[in-house]
C-alpha cells in the first residue's frame, strides 16, 4: 500500500446497522446462546408434558421459554431504534480519515437547521485496536472488549477493499477473530 494513501468517507449510522452489530455482537457470546437453549429446552418440555399438565402451567411454561428465546432480540431492536433517533449521537454522520498514522474521526454536532455548534475530533492508532472483524455487512473496529466502531459496507462503497487492506497490513493481529 502507498505510504501516502488516504480514505476519506462519512458514515451515517442506521438503525439497522446499529442492530446488525447489536446482534453479531451479543450472539458472539456464550450467555446469549445458554438462554436461547435453555428458552428452547422450556418450550421443549412444555410441549413434550402438555397431556400430564394443566392448560396454565403448559401455557406459562411456553411463555418462560418464548421470552428466554426471543428477549434479546426484541430488546437489542428497541435500543438500536432509541440510540439511532436524529437527537441521539449515534444518527449524527461522521467523517474518517483512514491513514497511516490510524484512524481520524471527524463528529460534528449539529441543531436544528443544522448549524454547526461543536467540532470534536478524536484520533485512533491502530495499536489501539484490538481486533477487527469483517462481516458481509459490515467491519467492526473494536477498540474494547465491548466497543467497536462500525463501518457499514454499503456506505464505504469501493473504498471497502482500501479500507480491508489497511486493516491488513496495519490492524491488529486478531483479524477476523
Amino acid at each position: 500500500m502507498s505510504e501516502n494513501k488516504e480514505i476519506e468517507f462519512d458514515i451515517t449510522l442506521t438503525r439497522k446497522d446499529l442492530y446488525s452489530f447489536n446482534l453479531y455482537h451479543n450472539y458472539h457470546r456464550f450467555q446469549t446462546y445458554v438462554f436461547t437453549l435453555l428458552g428452547i429446552l422450556v418450550v421443549g418440555i412444555a410441549i413434550y408434558t402438555v397431556k400430564t399438565t394443566d392448560l396454565p402451567t403448559t401455557l406459562l411454561y411456553v411463555c418462560a421459554g418464548l421470552l428466554l428465546i426471543f428477549y434479546t432480540p426484541i430488546n437489542l431492536y428497541l435500543v438500536s431504534k432509541v440510540q439511532t433517533k436524529p437527537h441521539m449521537p449515534l444518527a449524527r454522520t461522521m467523517a474518517y480519515k483512514v491513514n497511516e498514522d490510524g484512524i481520524d474521526v471527524d463528529f460534528k454536532e449539529h441543531e436544528e437547521g443544522d448549524e454547526e455548534v461543536g467540532n470534536t475530533a478524536t484520533h485512533l492508532n491502530f495499536n489501539e485496536i484490538m481486533r477487527v472483524k469483517e462481516t458481509g455487512k459490515a467491519f467492526y473496529v473494536y477498540t474494547s472488549p465491548k466497543a467497536a466502531t462500525i463501518f457499514p459496507k454499503n456506505q464505504l462503497g469501493e473504498k471497502a477493499a482500501l479500507l480491508k487492506s489497511y486493516f491488513d497490513e496495519k490492524g491488529p493481529k486478531k483479524y477476523g477473530f
